[in-house]
């Protein structure tokens, strides 16, 4: 249809070309020429689609919109079957429609699963297949206004991954300035393959059986179970109760994308009584009130007599209940009903929670390291810090630095298997003083004065460390270094102060780990090294061209953001890292547990645009005292303490701690050993690495092969490739009593054989 500028537009055209020779004859030729130009151009812009003399509420699209039609495609994607077994044919069909309003040519790059098979030989005409990319492509020729093309691929998958059955197909399609990416998903795998069991394999009326369904074969797999009473439930592993006695065929109907199998068995309902229970802790402490929870069946009327062992006993059917004593107690449930009784018996251990206490001063400076020290008996576990600021800590020693002035609350949980206890105090953070470890630095040049230690009270570093930026802490990928997070800490600094970020130099590097490794080996912490080199001459030996642009220092701090928050904290400090003429950084970094600090930090700064200044080397010495050497890591035992006495319960467990302040290589272990009667028994290793220097092992009396009296025990370090002895520690004597030495064990009547497990009473220890 032709809107009515159109119709005239075309009268015109028509009436041009009939008056031709007259036109000829009025104006001549080439003049004609020009003109039949002019009016073509004209009339085009009314005829052409797009063209602003159309009226409004015209179905022609705008020219813009005419252009982004080079990507209006239908893509169709379909695999046939979607599910099948690893080695059937399936076949991948691709539907392209080209929507647009002109012809297009576009490439289609087909990449499959790195298990598929294609078979070439099915290859429909106008594919080509590239064995060293495995990509298939394909270019249709669509022509305009809807026009489809279709190709089919076949293909077949001989490997199914049980873990990942799904596989997918992606398919590229790309023309000139556009590009989109489709998928296609499909099944290889085997039907499922299910066997059912119950737990109980017998239940009394009432009493909750768990279902369990194993599925062999890949998933998704649904699970529906038909109980054999009518009921259907959908549910992996489902938990009933049935309200009357039978036999129940049970069923259950796994199904996967392949298809649908099933399995059946057959649970015995009974009406007589069958006991059984759970308790809510077994491992409670003293006064804590415990919920007992029947898990028994029967035909109603149930009677229930529950006697928990301490000369207390209860009728309800789920009661609680609160031990006054430490010991181990044997709880016995009985129930009865007209068919029958029945009875069931469990151990609960009840003991003290943590006897504790906290160390730490209440009022410190921002800025200084804040010691806490935790006090606590042989149950204890964990023990675990919260400062009150983000930041946990666990162990019996932490060491930690405020860095804003204020009031915290640290929160102090001390746990064992009996409960826990909490204990808190407040530690008031003052701006107050702080510790300036820099030397003056002089810009391109070498230090103006030797290291020392100031410490002021100066109102004006105050004010100025108060308006200090708090760094937050970074998440890290799990490999990133210590020296890379310092670097990242650092950028983070200078982007708050709106800086540009320093990058790393070589040089720099070698210069901040030489003076880092002297620092832990020496045992000292400055800026002057141990051969009386100064920190430009170091980095001028290191062979850096640049201009010497400052040095900072810290130790004693283990995490990278703790040394650069300190620096911020520090006017000295802070000029040296946030100067805005570096542009190049080295950093060192040290982990020495034979070393005062432990942890050692040293950063370079530096730039290739400052002049550089050649540095004195260090004045020659004649004699040099030799540091006092550090005397060889022992093996510490720290538990349990000497003469601690124990009772053979097979349920009771004992805890060995002792300290090492050397890492654990990879070729080394320790072995605890016990000494009995002249015969050594090993009784357990530690093989891996320790956060801190303490380790514990931790196993089953049980385990212990050893008679009642006095023993002793010893840990020691061993190679496990040359299977030598590396260092031990001192024995320490332990004391072993026998069960029926504590408490008499009452007499079982013959019913009850089997049925009971009477435990001793542990007698305290004697230390």
């Amino acid at each position: 249809m032709c809107t009515s500028s159109q119709r005239k537009a075309y009268k015109v055209l028509l009436c041009t070309v009939l008056f031709s020779g007259k036109l000829i004859a009025m104006f001549g030729k080439s003049r004609l020429v020009a003109l039949l130009g002019l009016w073509i151009i004209l009339t085009s812009l009314i005829l052409l689609p797009g063209s602003n003399s159309y009226s409004e509420g015209s179905t022609y699209p705008s020219l813009g919109h005419f252009l982004q039609l080079a990507g209006n495609f239908s893509v169709e994607l379909s695999v046939t079957p979607q599910a099948a077994e690893p080695g059937r044919p399936l076949s991948l069909q691709i539907r392209l429609t080209n929507n647009n309003a002109f012809d297009v040519n576009p490439e289609l790059i087909i990449r499959m699963p790195g298990q598929a098979n294609i078979d070439l030989l099915g290859l429909p005409p106008g594919t080509t297949f590239n064995a060293q990319t495995s990509e298939l492509r394909w270019q249709p020729v669509l022509i305009g206004l809807g026009a489809s093309e279709e190709v089919t691929i076949p293909f077949y998958v001989n490997v199914s991954d049980v873990k990942i059955p799904e596989q997918i197909i992606s398919v590229l399609l790309q023309t000139p300035g556009y590009q989109n990416e489709y998928t296609a998903p499909f099944w290889i795998g085997v039907e499922p393959s299910p066997t059912i069991s119950f737990d109980p394999p017998v239940v009394a009326v009432g009493q909750p059986v768990n279902l369990l369904g194993e599925v062999a074969g890949p998933g998704p797999v649904k699970f529906l179970w038909s109980l054999g009473d009518g009921r259907i439930i959908e549910a992996e592993t489902p938990e009933v109760v049935y309200s009357a006695p039978g036999e129940y065929q049970v069923r259950l109907q796994a199904s996967n994308p392949l298809g649908i199998t099933s399995a059946s068995g057959t649970i015995s309902v009974v009406p007589q009584p069958i006991a059984d229970f759970t308790i809510q802790d077994s491992t409670p402490s003293v006064n804590e009130l415990i919920s007992f929870t029947d898990q028994s069946g029967g035909m109603t009327p149930i009677r229930y007599i529950w006697d928990f062992g301490d000369g207390t006993v209860a009728l309800e059917q789920n009661p609680r209940h609160a031990y006054s004593i430490p010991g181990i107690y044997q709880v016995h449930l009985m129930i009865e009903n007209t068919f029958g009784s029945s009875e069931s018996y469990a151990s609960i251990s009840v003991g003290q929670s943590p006897t504790a206490d906290v160390v730490l001063n209440e009022v410190i400076d921002a800025a200084q390291p804040l010691l806490g020290q935790a006090f606590h008996d042989d149950s204890v576990n964990v023990v675990h810090w919260d400062m009150g600021d983000g930041h946990v800590y666990e162990g019996d020693e932490i060491t930690h630095v405020y860095w804003a002035a204020g009031e915290y609350l640290v929160t102090v949980n001390f746990s064992n298997e009996f409960g826990d206890t909490m204990l808190q105090k407040m530690v008031r953070v003052g701006p107050g003083s702080y510790l300036l470890f820099l030397p003056v630095i002089q810009k391109g040049g070498d230090t103006l004065a030797a290291p020392e230690i100031v410490q002021t009270t100066d109102q004006r570093l105050t004010s100025e460390t108060q308006a200090v930026q708090i760094l937050q802490p970074i998440e890290f990928a799990g490999e990133t270094s210590q020296i890379d997070q310092l670097l990242a800490y650092i950028n983070e600094a200078r982007k708050l102060y709106g800086l540009l970020p320093v990058k790393p130099f070589g040089e720099l590097y070698a210069a901040a780990q030489t003076h880092t490794n002297d620092m832990a080996s020496a045992g000292y912490t400055g800026h002057q090294g141990s051969d009386g080199t100064s920190p430009a001459y170091r980095v001028q030996e290191a062979g850096y061209q640049g201009g010497y642009g400052g040095e900072a220092t810290a130790w004693g701090m283990q995490y990278p953001i703790e040394p650069v928050q300190f620096w911020l904290s520090s006017p000295s400090h802070r000029d040296i890292i946030l100067n805005p003429e570096s542009t190049d950084i080295g950093i060192g970094y040290t982990e020495n547990y034979k070393s005062p600090n432990v942890w050692y930090w040293t950063v370079e700064m530096g730039s290739l645009g400052i002049p550089r200044v050649q540095a004195a080397p260090p004045p020659v010495i004649e004699e040099l005292v030799q540091p006092t050497p550090t005397p060889p890591p022992v093996i510490q035992p720290l538990g349990p303490p000497q003469n601690s006495e124990f009772i053979l319960l097979s349920e009771s467990n004992l805890i060995f701690t002792w300290t090492w302040t050397e890492p654990l290589q990879p070729d080394q272990r320790f072995v605890v050993y016990i000494d009995s009667a002249g015969r050594t028994f090993r009784i357990g290793t530690v093989d891996f690495a320790q956060d801190s220097v303490q380790y514990q092992l931790k196993i089953p009396i049980s385990n212990v092969p050893v008679s009642p009296g006095l023993q002793s025990w010893q840990i020691r370090l061993e190679n496990t490739v040359q299977e030598e002895i590396l260092e031990e520690s001192i024995p320490w004597p332990i004391v072993f009593q026998a069960a029926d030495e504590i408490i008499d064990t009452p007499t079982a009547s013959p019913e009850d054989a089997g049925e009971t497990d009477q435990l001793a009473t542990p007698t305290p220890s004697s230390r």
